[in-house]
């Protein structure tokens, strides 16, 4: 994990279609901040991926992004 000064801890959440998981997880990079939560639903329906995702976080603060966001180094 990369931790900043105070403790902060950065984690990149994805929920994927489980039918997906292997497609997407090809096309990341081997990082242990990239979480990979597969939920069995439609690809559109960010509603129940949202969901999942915020079950399984249980402190800090998060932003969410859309998929046709520009990741760019700086946001790490």
């Amino acid at each position: 994990m990369v931790r900043f000064s105070g403790g902060i801890i950065i984690r990149w959440w994805l929920a994927v279609k489980k039918q997906r998981s292997s497609e997407v997880r090809m096309k990341l990079p081997d990082d242990k901040r990239i979480i990979v939560v597969e939920i069995d639903c439609e690809e559109t329906d960010v509603v129940a991926k949202r969901n999942a995702l915020f079950n399984r976080i249980d402190n800090g603060f998060f932003c969410l992004l859309d998929d046709d966001t520009i990741f760019k180094k700086e946001m790490y």
